[in-house]
Formats: structure tokens, sequence, C-alpha cells
């Protein structure tokens, strides 16, 4: 009985911090697209739809996601339909959690020290390297990917009616971190958006 509580409370706590981070990461990507406008217009907007201390909060919910993911070592599907798709899914995670640490280095410590600004000029700099560019798509398809599949591991235990909306928004909150996170890519390494006019 201890162990059946022990793997609810698990599953919750993966849920409810997956399900946290999923409504920052949609809620930061659309913060980027002020990029898309220019430094001043970036400078002035960032931090203004997630405030500083919902950044720093943030991070609970990724250790407690990041740790239960980590220390989950048993095989098995799980919530996922396949072993196939919960094994997808961590490499996604590990992808992202490796992607976090290099964003986090580039955006998030210099925001603290040196302002908006500077993160801005900072991502200009090293997105215009190829090899950071390919980080940053990497790190977008593996937060894309993340997102809409522990979306369907959600879904699969709905009933079929909210499953399938669930499913849905996940498939179309995944596509859109990743075509709004190229679009701001594509402004920092090539001085033009791909799909703004």
């Amino acid at each position: 009985m201890a162990g059946l509580r022990a793997a609810l409370w698990d599953r919750r706590i993966a849920r409810a911090s997956g399900l946290a981070l999923g409504v920052y990461l949609l809620a930061h990507v659309m913060e980027l697209t002020s990029s898309l406008a220019g430094r001043e217009a970036f400078a002035a907007r960032a931090g203004a739809a997630v405030p500083p201390w919902v950044r720093a909060l943030v991070l609970v919910p990724l250790g407690l996601h990041a740790a239960r993911s980590l220390r989950r070592v048993e095989g098995g599907a799980g919530a996922y339909r396949h072993e196939g798709l919960w094994r997808i899914q961590r490499l996604a995670g590990l992808c992202l959690l490796a992607f976090l640490v290099v964003h986090l280095g580039q955006a998030f410590v210099p925001a603290r020290l040196e302002g908006q600004v500077a993160v801005y000029d900072r991502l200009a700099a090293s997105l215009s390297l190829p090899l950071f560019a390919g980080v940053y798509v990497l790190g977008l398809a593996a937060a894309a990917l993340h997102l809409a599949q522990g979306l369907e591991a959600v879904a699969a235990g709905l009933p079929a009616p909210r499953a399938r909306a669930l499913r849905a928004f996940g498939l179309g909150a995944g596509a859109l971190v990743f075509v709004l996170g190229v679009d701001v890519l594509s402004h920092f390494t090539s001085g033009r958006a791909l799909f703004a006019p």
C-alpha cells in the first residue's frame, strides 16, 4: 500500500511540475517574440510577461521534474502507450535539461547581473555562431516534443473526449513553441524572422 501511495504521489509531482513548466514555457516563448521588434522592445517587455521572481520560482518545479525523471530508471511504458515513447520522452527531457544549462548561462544569469539589453546583445552575438544556433534548434525541438508527449501521457488517463482535446492542445502547443522559437532564433541569427511579416 505504501508503494502505491508513493507511486501516485510521484506521478502527481511529475504532472503538476510538468504542467507548471509547460505554462511557463509557453509564456516565455511568447515573451521572447518581443525580440522581433528589436533590442529596445525586448528590453522593455522581457520580464513583463514573466516577472523575475516567477523565473526564479520556476526552478523549483524544474528541479522536482528533472529529479523525478532522472530517478525513474525502471523500464515500462508508464503513462505512455509504448515503452519506446517513454524512452523518447526521457531522451527529449535529457536534451532539454542540457539545453537549459546553456540557456540559463546565456540568458538568465546575465539578465540578473547585466540587464535585458545585455542579454539581447549576448544572444545576438552567440546565436550568429552555427554551433549555438544548432544547440538552440535542438533545444527548441526537445522542448516542443517533451511538452507534447507530456500532455499525451496526461491525456492517457482521461475520458476519450477530454483526452482527444488535450492531445490536440499538446500537439498545437508543441508546434507553437517550436515555430515561434525558430522565428525568434532566425531573428537573432539572420536579422529577420522566418514567419513574421
